[in-house]
């Protein structure tokens, strides 16, 4: 291992934040991986634009080449136990639940830079999606509660002709919109 990323893991190791511990390894992951760059989605993602709202215990992660991945991750003393790389020394558990993004996806990703190096998250309305997904063919209230969520925080910002037109494709219109409905009133509250 270069002494570079030695340096990074040790100060990785000294945060106490759960979300910036993981946000800072995965920065650093990152840099290592040189050319395609790591995509977080899932809870970390949820906990980051929820400004920790919500909290995870592990890093979802989308990436392309697993082989590689592993391979790095091995080196920095992981171990693959079912589905997750573990470090338990810097408290640090990855999945990797997909392999690509769409190329809608692919250009909404934020960008979020972490003393010098760069992380990159799914957009917010792909996670808006997602959560609307888990709400609707999976029933998940918590899901439901989370989109409900996003939409209200981030109700300036969103493309809504991308989000409609996703929600239309993924059969979670009608959700979104009722949704959007109880934004509304919560606004005149």
């Amino acid at each position: 291992m270069e002494k570079k990323y030695e340096v990074l893991l040790k100060k990785v190791r000294g945060i106490t934040s759960n979300i910036k511990r993981q946000l800072f390894f995965l920065a650093i992951m990152t840099d290592a991986l040189e050319g395609i760059k790591p995509v977080i989605v899932g809870g970390l993602a949820l906990e980051f634009y929820s400004t920790g709202g919500y909290s995870t215990g592990d890093i979802d992660i989308v990436y392309p080449d697993v082989k590689v991945l592993g391979e790095k991750l091995q080196e920095w003393g992981f171990q693959k136990k079912g589905r997750h790389w573990i470090n338990e020394e810097l408290d640090i558990f990855i999945e990797v639940p997909g392999s690509y993004l769409t190329e809608d996806e692919k250009k909404r990703i934020t960008l979020v830079e972490i003393e010098n190096l760069s992380v990159y998250l799914i957009g917010v309305e792909d996670l808006i999606i997602d959560r609307l997904n888990a709400f609707v063919h999976w029933q998940s209230t918590d899901d439901g509660y989370w989109a409900k969520e996003l939409l209200f925080i981030y109700k300036e910002k969103l493309d809504m002709e991308y989000l409609q037109k996703r929600c239309s494709e993924e059969e979670t219109y009608k959700e979104l919109e009722e949704l959007l409905r109880e934004v509304k009133e919560l606004e005149k509250n």
